[in-house]
């Protein structure tokens, strides 16, 4: 009997809630730019795409390197704000949050204008694009000579 009440009480006190509701909810319907999905950029093979094919493919609206071989298509999402909550016996907390709904798909090309790197990144608004594309492309050693020559 008391085996049975004790473990009533510890599940009592271990059971909880947690939740997040967005406020009003947010949209995926971009604001700014085109949002990319991954159904149109699985074309791109790392050594094997072309920038003409990428841009021929995802138009000409996209920023550059100033001193990478590196382009980014960015967008952006309505701005989201929202709320989240934990329920316990012991304890509740709640929290609210803002949350930045600027993206970009960044892709490097090397020398002979070849993809080698493709990512998509969630942007803070920190920095500016440009930063954002530089560290990116430093981090995958993209080529320094800027490209000014895309087709």
């Amino acid at each position: 009997m008391h085996k049975l009440l004790f473990i009533s009480v510890l599940g009592l006190f271990l059971t909880g809630c947690v939740g997040v509701v967005a406020i009003p909810e947010c949209s995926n319907t971009p604001i700014n730019g085109i949002k990319l999905k991954s159904k149109d950029t699985v074309f791109i093979r790392e050594g094997v795409t072309t920038s003409t094919e990428v841009f021929n493919r995802l138009g000409n609206d996209y920023s550059y390197g100033l001193y990478q071989r590196a382009v980014a298509y960015t967008w952006e999402l309505p701005y989201c704000h929202g709320f989240t909550w934990q329920l316990w016996v012991w304890n509740t907390t709640a929290t609210e949050f803002d949350s930045s709904r600027w993206r970009a798909f960044f892709i490097a090309f090397d020398s002979n204008n070849v993809v080698i790197a493709t990512d998509t990144k969630h942007l803070s608004n920190d920095k500016s694009l440009h930063e954002h594309l530089e560290l990116w492309a430093t981090k995958h050693h993209v080529a320094t000579n800027a490209y000014h020559g895309f087709p």
